[in-house]
């Protein structure tokens, strides 16, 4: 079987980094967008047979949503509006073409839009008024139809089908969210949860603890593999002036403040043998 070696990502934009653990961990796009491949030809399609839009905003409380229609509009220059819409109580919705790049496609934020005739952020926070609940939802859902390729030149592209569409059927979207779709339970993208992935189903009885580790962590990959018993043998890291980190029957002993083998010792203590 042939295989495609990856092209390597640039010292600028790695798609990976070491963690302090000296484990590697990949960068999700949003995090290194120009490692990853580009939506230019997407977009230009999208934009270039003026693609139709029927893009259906959240419900804020006590209010209803609103349904924007419109469409691409075929425009060349960075300055023009590309995405034009409009909704049935007179609300407007614009996009101008370089506001809407990979990078931002990726990162689900970083440019401006044009709500109401008011440049706002494509993200606003906090969402405290009907308005910002509007602009911001409308412009993930539009992300979604992005990122999930739902969107082609004939329409309707009507993001309430959303739900019975199948993800990247038309050979478009976000391939890093395709991978991990269709190989785990994992968030591809920052809006991965409205469509494609519902991680936890909230009990108003139960609690929710959460590990927010960061970029230099890798804490837990490998929980899998740690031994609770039997016999083992150890290892430690080599070429340091340091001990390095330990590593037993696959579960990996980094040091902490308090000093590796505080740690290690602690896990014997624990229970290994």
């Amino acid at each position: 079987m042939k295989t495609t070696a990856l092209q390597p990502a640039t010292y600028a934009n790695p798609a990976y980094i070491t963690c302090a653990t000296r484990q590697p961990k990949i960068v999700g796009q949003n995090g290194a967008p120009y490692s990853y491949a580009s939506y230019d030809n997407y977009i230009n399609y999208l934009n270039t047979n003026k693609a139709p839009l029927v893009i259906t905003s959240d419900t804020p409380k006590g209010g209803s949503s609103k349904v924007f229609t419109g469409s691409f509009m075929n425009v060349q220059n960075g300055t023009d509006v590309m995405i034009s819409l409009k909704s049935a109580e007179g609300d407007t919705f614009e996009v101008f073409k370089n506001q809407f790049t990979t990078e931002i496609c990726y990162r689900c934020d970083g440019g401006t839009l044009i709500y109401n005739g008011a440049t706002v952020d494509q993200n606003q926070s906090p969402q405290n008024t009907n308005d910002k609940m509007s602009a911001n939802s409308t412009f993930r859902n539009i992300l979604i139809g992005i990122n999930e390729g739902y969107f082609t030149a004939v329409g309707p592209n009507k993001t309430l089908d959303f739900p019975g569409e199948v993800p990247f059927a038309t050979g478009q979207g976000n391939d890093y969210a395709k991978v991990l779709h269709e190989n785990s339970n994992s968030y591809g993208f920052p809006y991965v949860d409205f469509n494609l992935k519902v991680l936890i189903t909230a009990s108003p009885s139960d609690t929710i603890t959460m590990t927010i580790c960061t970029d230099t962590e890798a804490k837990g990959y490998n929980s899998v593999n740690q031994p609770t018993s039997g016999k083992f043998q150890f290892g430690i890291g080599a070429n340091s002036s340091a001990l390095g980190m330990i590593t037993i029957g696959g579960w990996r002993y980094p040091e902490n403040k308090d000093g590796l083998m505080v740690v290690f010792y602690q896990n014997l203590q624990n229970g290994l043998k």
